[in-house]
């Protein structure tokens, strides 16, 4: 194309942008460089007196049709369970979840052979590789239930998707294509991916090995953990912190699938954060949850004839307050930053 006004070219740069954020990184630059050709070869063809004109590049565009369709078709993807709007990201989960989920399980175990050792070394590698293998296997299974619900309630009639079958471009138009938006709402991938990862770890952790959440003790060999969870009680508030956690990974999942800070993300932030503040509260506040005996063992381990001994029970209910106040701060600073964005950057 020749010389473009401002309008029509950002036009072309909304379908690009809509376009892309589609297509695996890998093959990104390829495939945009493809398609600016083809809307300049088509341009050319369809309207060779006035291609560059407004109302040339909104026609080639709907002849094109939507964008996320077309990134379909480059890819040449098939129907399936989870759609072409959230496969890639997907793929990108799954490739991370899976391998996160067996390493962490892995490291649990590692830490119950090191400090709690069997007599029998190869039954618990055996049983180690199958709760690997189990662990892996139901990581599969979740983020798919998650991403096949999520591609369920994204809106998409029965009618449309009969026409999205049949490659209808009747279905979409230019007024459709997002904004490009401010490099400053943008939330970069690499950021709830962490948090994903991270939060699986610490799951599988309080999963399978929750004695280790507490202080190593060498006093005799190999040593000894002294838990802060009681062990009796703590297997009755596995569902409920494993509800908190995956609300925490819902909540990566809506920023990794917004991409940026909108009002719409925002809102649904706020509910789960708040939701996740009053469990959290709920939870960390019923004694059953503690080892009773922590303090105690603690004060042992200082020693009562230190100079330095100090009222244990007393520092564990402030940091108990402590906690409360770090969340609920949390809670806010997240919460504002979100809201401040949404509105400051779109």
């Amino acid at each position: 194309m020749g010389s473009k006004s401002s309008d029509t070219g950002k036009l072309i740069e909304r379908y690009i942008y809509a376009f892309s954020r589609k297509i695996p990184s890998s093959q990104r630059e390829e495939t945009v460089r493809e398609v600016r050709g083809m809307i300049d070869d088509m341009a050319a063809d369809m309207f060779p007196d006035s291609p560059d004109d407004a109302a040339s590049v909104i026609a080639v565009l709907e002849n094109l049709g939507d964008p996320s369709l077309l990134a379909d078709r480059f890819l040449d993807r098939k129907k399936c369970l989870i759609g072409p709007d959230f496969f890639p990201t997907y793929q990108l989960i799954l490739k991370i979840v899976i391998p996160v989920t067996a390493a962490g399980l892995a490291l649990a175990l590692i830490l119950k052979g090191v400090f709690e050792p069997s007599d029998n070394i190869w039954l618990e590698l055996a049983e180690g590789l199958s709760s690997m293998f189990s662990a892996a296997v139901q990581a599969f299974a979740w983020v798919t239930v998650i991403f096949a619900l999520v591609e369920h309630f994204s809106g998409v009639s029965p009618d449309k998707a009969e026409l999205i079958a049949e490659g209808s471009p009747k279905l979409w138009s230019t007024d459709d294509l997002p904004q490009i938006p401010d490099n400053k709402s943008v939330i970069k991938r690499s950021e709830p991916i962490v948090g994903i990862v991270f939060i699986v770890i610490f799951m599988i952790l309080l999963n399978f090995a929750p004695q280790f959440f507490g202080i190593y003790i060498a006093d005799n060999a190999p040593g000894r953990f002294i838990s802060v969870f009681e062990p009796e009680n703590f297997p009755n508030f596995i569902p409920a912190v494993n509800i908190l956690l995956c609300l925490g990974i819902v909540k990566e999942f809506i920023r990794l699938f917004e991409g940026r800070y909108t009002l719409r993300s925002s809102f649904a932030i706020l509910f789960i954060s708040g939701i996740s503040l009053a469990m959290f509260l709920v939870i960390i506040k019923q004694e059953a949850l503690w080892n009773s005996s922590f303090p105690e063992e603690l004060r042992a381990l200082i020693g009562s004839d230190s100079p330095s001994v100090f009222d244990i029970t007393e520092i564990f209910r402030k940091l108990y307050l402590f906690v409360v106040v770090i969340g609920i701060f949390g809670f806010i600073v997240e919460n504002a930053v979100n809201f401040y964005k949404s509105l400051r950057y779109n």
